[in-house]
């Protein structure tokens, strides 16, 4: 394998991207048949769950020969949930292929997933498939910046192997004019009135996707094979290979002589236990070598290398530059690492954040540590997932994006490790405040035979404003608490605020001083303060008008412009306060900025996506406390009661 076309399939959901991958493949003549998701035939998502549920949910990968060239394709799931591995996917490729649905059109999905690749870089061709189905339409490639059909054919029944554009001298104007652009002679031949040749065109053309000015569109129906080979064509003649790697070219080792590689994905793959799928950027990588992490600085021997199709392994003494590979019995190495022979520096793997957050647990109590085990080996393959006790509110918590992938999670415990969990909603971390000043004073005194215990304290609170903390001032005159036993009343103080009143919840925004108190010349001492201003705080707790407060987070939606009236009715229905709307980016795109308790954020993933179709994004920053309405919180004291009584 000399100089293979890497490219990467993605786009939105239920587009078939992996049935474009089997008809690429099949072509090829690298499979004796279509495989299907449907049948659960397919080459490429092969894991059991992907199985069960007849969906892709994993990247996969391909290395293969057609007519000469080789190929390999990183297959990459649509679904929202998974879109780390789309991001991973794309890392990895020199190029990428855009799969459009011909009945559906290119949605605000599919716009944002081009503008991902075009962030790496890469040069994409545009495939509107399923193009023999009733609802496709030739002009399904709308709303794609750049995009130039150069193809023609029918749609529907009528749908036949399309005609190239290139092949004639009746260009569309648009296609032409963006072709000739790419190169002065040409741009001048043509104004003086000479149409370029196909053999003047193709250069051209393939200046321009490679810079990213044009997207060919091509049509497909991948379940029938119909427009394959000039999709082999198009891929052969426009998109890049290994001498001219977008891919290597970001960690500036095109060319270079030095041995490097790049993990993108990590897999967990029972028997074999943890794999690794890095592409060599340079140099060759033989069994045997030794090569170092540039995260870590640890040394990994490479024991062994494998070719990689689908679920096949094949073993590999070597690899060369540009080729998929996997990699197996790493010490260290994790998803975004670099190894090499001398020091290297590839970009981060801009992974989002995660839009969702559950609280894990294992059914069996005696299990918990084994469940918790086997989450943190399944997250490796997870970069972007947070998971990890929380003791705030005494729960793990996964941070995660959507209940789909939670559910993959579970169902891999179970099938994977013979281990159940199960998921619930995540305790909210209230904080508990007071309305108004109030002081109090209390005496510690216990005599119990030889020395005693004595420690007496005056103290008075006033609340700060939200966000300022917890503030302790000594206000003693003349010496009435020493000052060794100051810093004891404080510690008392700080213990209470710990564990409020009302839920139990940390106490916020509030100023206490201790201003009075007494000693004992024998029986005072560090823990007789501790538990006077301990208790005197309680004290305080009692006489005072007290507030619950909860978390507030920023969140920012973008949705088509149409559905701005309903996300805000849904916002507003969460409780939320909506601060501002404006224009997005994106053309025909509203950006919403609201203020919403975290506690109704509780699954808005799902109910976005119902909303909006798959066409909404949103972002949730952790932004300040607020009171609870009276209401809600007379609820959440009682229920905190009865649950301790």
């Amino acid at each position: 394998m000399s100089t293979p076309s890497t490219y990467a399939i993605f786009g939105n959901i239920d587009v078939a991207k992996s049935l474009v991958a089997e008809a690429l493949v099949h072509r090829a003549g690298a499979t004796t048949r279509l495989g299907n998701l449907q049948d659960g035939s397919s080459h490429f998502a092969t894991h059991s769950e992907e199985k069960n549920r007849g969906m892709s949910l994993f990247l996969s990968t391909a290395s293969f020969s057609h007519d000469g060239v080789d190929h390999q394709i990183i297959d990459t799931p649509g679904f929202p949930d998974f879109v780390c591995d789309r991001i991973a996917g794309l890392a990895a490729a020199d190029a990428a292929i855009l799969v459009v649905d011909g009945g559906a059109g290119a949605d605000m999905a599919t716009r944002r997933a081009l503008a991902q690749a075009r962030a790496f870089g890469l040069p994409v061709l545009v495939v509107v498939n399923k193009m023999d189905g009733k609802e496709a339409e030739t002009d399904a490639w709308v709303g794609l910046r750049g995009a130039h059909p150069i193809q023609e054919t029918e749609s529907g029944a009528g749908f036949s192997e399309p005609t190239s554009l290139l092949d004639g001298k009746d260009l569309p104007e648009d296609l032409l004019d963006a072709i000739v652009e790419q190169d002065d002679d040409l741009m001048d031949s043509y104004l003086e009135g000479t149409l370029p040749s196909r053999e003047q065109l193709e250069p051209a053309m393939k200046k321009g996707v490679l810079s990213g000015d044009i997207l060919p569109v091509l049509y497909l129906s991948a379940l029938n094979e119909v427009g394959v080979d000039a999709l082999f064509h198009a891929i052969s003649s426009f998109l890049p290979g290994t001498k001219d790697s977008p891919f290597a070219r970001r960690a500036d080792l095109l060319g270079s002589s030095t041995q490097a590689l790049h993990i993108f994905k990590t897999k967990y793959e029972g028997q074999m236990g943890e794999v690794q799928f890095a592409r060599v950027a340079s140099g060759g990588i033989s069994k045997g070598d030794t090569l170092k992490n540039n995260r870590s600085g640890d040394s990994e021997r490479i024991s062994q290398i494998y070719k990689v199709f689908g679920a096949q392994r094949t073993p590999l003494d070597r690899a060369e530059a540009g080729q998929i590979i996997a990699l197996v019995k790493l010490k260290s190495t994790q998803t975004g690492d670099s190894l090499s022979s001398a020091p290297v520096s590839f970009p981060p793997i801009p992974f989002p954040d995660p839009t969702a957050r559950e609280s894990l647990s294992a059914t069996e109590e005696r299990d918990e540590e084994k469940v918790n085990e086997a989450l943190r080996s399944l997250l490796r393959e997870e970069p972007a997932v947070n998971f990890g006790f929380h003791e705030e509110v005494s729960q793990n918590i996964i941070d995660c994006f959507g209940e789909t992938q939670l559910s993959v999670l579970l169902a891999r415990l179970s099938s994977d490790f013979g281990l159940s969990g199960s998921a619930a909603p995540p305790r909210i971390p209230y904080r508990e405040t007071f309305q108004g000043a109030v002081s109090s004073h209390y005496r510690h005194k216990k005599q119990s035979g030889g020395r005693g215990q004595f420690g007496e304290c005056h103290l008075r609170l006033e609340p700060l404003p939200r966000g300022e903390g917890f503030t302790f001032e000594d206000e003693i005159v003349g010496g009435k608490i020493p000052a060794k036993f100051i810093a004891s009343v404080e510690k008392g103080v700080r213990e209470a605020i710990e564990a409020g009143s009302l839920l139990g919840s940390p106490v916020v925004d509030l100023l206490v001083a201790v201003h009075d108190g007494k000693t004992h010349d024998v029986d005072s001492s560090d823990i007789a303060f501790q538990i006077a201003g301990r208790q005197c705080f309680r004290e305080m707790e009692k006489k005072g008008t007290k507030l619950l407060l909860e978390p507030f987070g920023l969140v920012e939606v973008i949705v088509p412009e149409g559905l701005t009236g309903e996300v805000i009715g849904d916002l507003n229905s969460r409780r939320g306060r909506v601060e501002g709307m404006e224009p997005g980016e994106e053309l025909g795109t509203s950006v919403i900025r609201a203020q919403v308790p975290l506690k109704e954020m509780y699954k808005y993933d799902n109910a976005l996506r119902s909303i909006a179709k798959g066409d909404g994004t949103f972002s949730v920053t952790p932004s300040t406390y607020e009171q609870v309405p009276p209401d809600l919180a007379t609820k959440l004291i009682a229920t905190a009661q009865k649950e301790t009584e």
